[in-house]
């Protein structure tokens, strides 16, 4: 009895364990962009065509900042096409 006990106790140990790597895993998917521009967090409701890939940013006037200073603003613009695997 105490055996089963020990067993049932480690896999459900080993399950928690497991389930508390996947939800971190899953948590480190989500990745929060920034506009490169103005710094805050964007949905991809706005974006600019950018090295054949789309750039997200926060809003109309950002979007114009880009097309129009592309190189100023291509080291963020490059690192949000990287983590956005495009």
């Amino acid at each position: 009895m105490k055996k089963n006990l020990l067993i049932t106790g480690a896999f459900l140990a080993a399950m928690f364990v497991m389930t508390s790597a996947n939800s971190a895993k899953e948590e480190a998917k989500k990745v929060e962009l920034k506009c490169p521009v103005s710094g805050k967090v964007v949905t991809k409701k706005v974006s600019v065509s950018y090295k054949g890939a789309e750039v997200y940013v926060c809003c109309g006037k950002c979007k114009k900042a880009v097309e129009d200073s592309p190189a100023k603003f291509a080291a963020k613009a490059n690192h949000q096409l990287a983590q956005t695997k495009q």
